[in-house]
């Protein structure tokens, strides 16, 4: 289990000499860069990053560079926007000037979509206590915590570094987050967490911006972007001094990453004064989740529960005990990764055979996942070939499998390799399979006599029937 992914969080035996007070929130003034493009690729067969955040006059010019190997557009659903054709290697520029959000495609591959939000700057900053300290480029983990928002963070992996700190009210509970990446970034609290805070009023973190935060009330907090909501961190704030009624509450799970739809056991562990903690955990979560029960009752100062992730990401699990007798209340996190899921693509052809050029076959594409959604792109190979009546379908999704058919004539005598290509969605990573057809042709000869007053010719006439059988197999 990696440390750096998990926070053993609580309190450590202290007494608290704060009042519960009102939380002092300063947001500095934002610095912006100057105005900047947001870079996105267009990939076989999507958009990545597929989902952007821009501010005018920051960084609103999008630029669509096509790395794929096919064709492709960038069309706005509302006809705001449209590339033509993009020849791979070829790039799209689009500069937005009003608030809004804008949906867009691929006209050629209409299952690529994408979505550009663009939010207008502020016209003033307010703080919510006063303060005229310019926002330092760097402090000492002594007196306040530096936390990054890495550089390509909005495409994936880590967003928060480090994603996981402990402070302490009075010594170091300020923390900065500052924006390294091209994208704009929230850090927003969740759901149970003591206190809420968000630095999305500014209207986020543009490239370069710094939010400032002092947290005052003990507790666990999980946070995270609301643009981009795999991006998960904790910040576990404890009091300055000790108590000796005081309790900490300490989370691991069998496993640090699971797949998505899957199931791991998480443990909370609270330790208390005297006896062993008595009373229950709740559990909630910054992803979506289903935990076994939406708490546990402590046996032993401990109980667990079962979590099955239901959307690939960061998943923050915040455990809370709301404390008894001389046990205070306390809590504890853990950062889980939810994989997605691989999946199986399997082809396969009606079992008929074709007699002539107008009979039609339909063929089955079948991808096996975790309720895989999207399309799928059919092609062929080989010496013969057939008359595809399209070359892509919809899945329509049943439990945890997707199908989508397409019809086909036999065109030309030899095999055919049918192939289905099944690109993937956010839970379920992309896969193919193929099918092949092996199309025969019959040669019957028949004779016939002309009548002719002089002569008796004879001529052969020659008929072609056209069968195809099939085998199939997949690849993943």
């Amino acid at each position: 289990m990696k440390e750096a992914r998990k926070a053993a969080l609580g309190f450590t035996p202290i007494i608290l000499l704060l009042a519960l007070g009102v939380v002092s929130v300063q947001v500095a003034q934002p610095v912006h860069a100057a105005n900047s493009s947001v870079q996105v690729n267009i990939v076989d067969f999507g958009f990545s990053p597929a989902s952007i955040t821009v501010v005018i006059g920051v960084n609103n010019t999008v630029v669509w560079t096509n790395t794929g190997a096919a064709d492709h557009t960038v069309t706005s659903n509302n006809g705001a926007f449209a590339s033509g054709v993009l020849a791979p290697g070829n790039s799209f520029k689009f500069n937005f000037t009003s608030p809004g959000t804008y949906p867009y495609h691929c006209s050629i591959h209409t299952f690529m979509m994408g979505t550009v939000t663009v939010k207008g700057l502020p016209t003033s900053t307010t703080t919510t206590t006063a303060s005229t300290t310019p926002t330092p480029t760097s402090c000492s983990p002594s007196t306040c915590i530096n936390v990054t928002i890495v550089r390509d963070a909005h495409v994936g992996g880590v967003g928060y570094s480090p994603d996981s700190i402990i402070v302490v009210i009075g010594v170091n509970a300020t923390v900065f987050w500052t924006n390294n990446d091209t994208a704009v970034h929230t850090v927003t609290s969740s759901p149970g967490d003591p206190v809420s805070f968000s630095s999305s009023q500014s209207p986020g973190l543009s490239t370069g911006d710094t939010y400032e935060y002092t947290f005052t009330e003990p507790g666990t907090y999980v946070y995270h972007c609301i643009y981009h909501s795999f991006m998960v961190g904790i910040v576990v704030v404890k009091p300055p001094e000790a108590s000796a009624t005081s309790s900490a509450l300490n989370v691991s799970c069998s496993h640090n990453s699971v797949v998505v739809g899957s199931a791991v056991t998480c443990k909370a562990t609270v330790r208390g004064s005297g006896s062993a903690p008595t009373g229950a955990v709740a559990w909630s979560s910054s992803q979506p989740v289903k935990p076994s029960g939406a708490s546990c009752k402590l046996s032993r100062g401990a109980c667990s529960v079962k979590i099955t992730a239901l959307a690939a990401g960061s998943s923050g699990l915040l455990a809370s005990y709301g404390g008894v007798s001389k046990n205070s209340p306390s809590s504890g996190a853990y950062i889980l990764t939810v994989t997605t899921k691989a999946t199986k693509t399997t082809v396969s052809c009606k079992k008929s055979v074709i007699s002539s050029l107008s009979t039609v076959m339909t063929c089955t594409v079948k991808v096996v996942g975790y309720s895989p959604k999207g399309m799928t792109t059919w092609s062929q190979t080989g010496a013969g070939s057939v008359a595809l009546g399209s070359t892509t379908c919809t899945l329509t999704t049943v439990k945890s499998t997707g199908t989508c058919s397409v019809t086909v004539t036999g065109r030309t005598a030899g095999q055919v390799q049918l192939q289905a290509a099944y690109g993937g969605d956010p839970n379920n990573r992309g896969s193919s399979g193929a099918h092949t057809l092996t199309v025969d042709v019959t040669t019957i000869s028949t004779t016939s006599t002309a009548t002719n007053p002089s002569s008796t010719t004879t001529a052969t006439t020659t008929t072609t029937t056209t069968t195809t059988s099939s085998s199939y197999y997949y690849n993943y």
